[in-house]
Parts: structure tokens; sequence; C-alpha cells
């Protein structure tokens, strides 16, 4: 596994034990909240609340499985395993009239193996570049949820750590989540199937020909609010493409 990736856990596992706040005890109640949803047998706005959390960083883990296609034949799907650090605002209402939280992406990385290439693949944020504004937005009025993910992610892909591909353009979508941050509970967090075509990748190897990366689905494992920021308001502009 990429050396990006391990990384990445330990700045995770480093967020969870320094800047550990009120937060910890919010994530207890919302895995109460959560247990008692699916006791209930669905999720619903009353079980997880019918407010989005505070301004804060989330740090998320989770796996994307790619699709990948050789111009001279065969295909290949590889699991990525991935981290990302997000920074949310506080709610507010957005041009639909409906409540949003505009968040960025501070870090990311994902990593997986491929038999076909024999090699390391890694997604890794774009450094030096200002990340677009991505969004979760309710998926209905006077109700925070079911909410959708609104991803927009700048990144570079890199085969045995030598960059191939940067400023990719990746828009994930997600819809009717019930919890915030994500949990690997899936009737909380569904699977992620929908990316726009800007998300694929397209490079030439000099024996495959043209390498075709399509993303398939992606899956939150964990999901935890490492610091709280109430009333924080930074992020300008609106979701590119959205």
């Amino acid at each position: 596994m990429s050396d990006l990736y391990d990384f990445g856990l330990k700045i995770g596992e480093f967020l969870r034990g320094v800047l550990r706040t009120a937060a910890a005890a919010d994530d207890a109640d919302a895995d109460a909240a959560d247990a008692t949803a699916r006791e209930a047998g669905s999720p619903t706005a009353e079980a997880r609340g019918r407010k989005f959390p505070e301004a804060g960083v989330d740090f998320i883990q989770h796996d994307v499985r790619v699709r990948f296609t050789f111009e001279k034949g065969g295909e290949e799907v590889v699991t990525m395993h991935g981290a990302m650090l997000i920074q949310r605002d506080e709610a507010r209402v957005g041009k639909l009239g409906l409540r949003e939280v505009p968040f960025k992406v501070l870090s990311w990385a994902a990593a997986g193996w491929s038999n076909t290439l024999g090699a390391s693949i890694t997604y890794v944020l774009t450094a030096d570049t200002e990340q677009p504004v991505s969004v979760i937005r309710a998926e209905q009025e006077g109700s925070d949820y079911p909410a959708s993910f609104l991803f927009n992610v700048l990144f570079d892909v890199r085969v045995d750590n030598m960059t191939v591909y940067k400023g990719l353009h990746g828009r994930p979508e997600g819809e009717h989540f019930h919890r915030i941050p994500p949990s690997g509970d899936r009737a909380m967090s569904p699977t992620i199937t929908k990316f726009s075509d800007i998300g694929k990748v397209m490079v030439k190897h000099p024996d495959l020909g043209e390498i075709v990366g399509t993303p398939i689905d992606c899956n939150d494992r964990q999901g935890r609010t490492v610091v709280t920021v109430p009333g924080l308001r930074r992020i300008k502009g609106e979701p590119h493409g959205y």
C-alpha cells in the first residue's frame, strides 16, 4: 500500500486523538441513533435529528472500485482504499431554496494494486490547487435529511508513485444519506454509484495502449468528526456543475 495512504491514515489517527472535542459525544449519539433506525427497519430523519451538524472537519475512510479497460484487450477491477479529510461550513439556504452545507476536500489519497500493470495505482489530491466547492444538500424542504453528497475534487493519478495524469476533476454524487459524516452502515450512508464522465482516467501505455479507468462505486467504511467549528462560514462560491 502506498506511503501516501499510510500517511493519510496516520493524520487521521492524530486528529482523532489530539483534536477530540464534544464531537466524540455527538458520534456516540449518532451511533445509537443509527442502531435505533436499523431496528426500526428504515432510517428516518427523526433518528438522526432534523438539522445538519455544526461546522467542522470530518475524517472519512472509504473503498472505491475502479474498472480499468485496456485498448489491446482485457479489463481489471481495482479496489482503491482511501482516506479523506473535509471541512464543512455551517448550513445555509442555497439558491434552490433547500438547506445545504458547503464543504471542501482538504486532503485525499486512495490506493490499490493492479495485477495487470504489476504496479500500485494512487489517486491523490492535486497539490497547490484551490479545490472547488462541494455541497451536502437536503433533498426536500422542511427537513435536512435525507441529503445528497455532491463532490467536486481535483486529483492526480500516479502509477508506482509516478504522476501519469494531473488535475482530473471528479464529481461523485450520493443520494439519501441519513448521517453526516457518513458511516459504514449502508442504510444510513448508501453506496455511491453516480459519477460524471469527467471523472474517467484516460492514459497511454507503451504496451497496453490506451487505459481507461471508470469508477464503479464507492462505499464509506467509517466517518468521524474530528473537530467542530461552530459558526464557520469560510467557503465562498457555488459548487461547480450542480
